[in-house]
């Protein structure tokens, strides 16, 4: 009896994404300081930020309410913590 041997390959692929989200002057989005984050950073409005991350509006209020992503005294929601939440690396480019 002959034996048969089976050759098993594995195949690895890795991706990664880059979110570049480019500020105008007109946009009044602002770099400021994030207390949670102890940094520098752009907010955003709830909007926006469905619109970048590709979320509902209900997953970001679901967000809030548990501390994951970080808002300022306002109702603007900071991208840092947006950003480690839906783990992309995301860039801020002002004009």
């Amino acid at each position: 009896m002959s034996e048969t041997k089976t050759r098993r390959t594995e195949i690895m692929i890795e991706t990664h994404s880059l979110t570049i989200i480019k500020m105008s002057q007109r946009t009044p989005t602002n770099f400021v300081y994030c207390r949670n984050c102890q940094m520098k950073t752009a907010f955003f409005g709830a909007s926006a930020a469905t619109l970048i991350f590709r979320v509902t509006t209900a997953e970001i209020e679901r967000l809030l309410q548990t501390g994951q992503i970080h808002t300022n005294e306002g109702s603007a929601l900071c991208g840092n913590s947006l950003a480690e939440y839906f783990k992309n690396e995301v860039r801020f480019v002002q004009d």
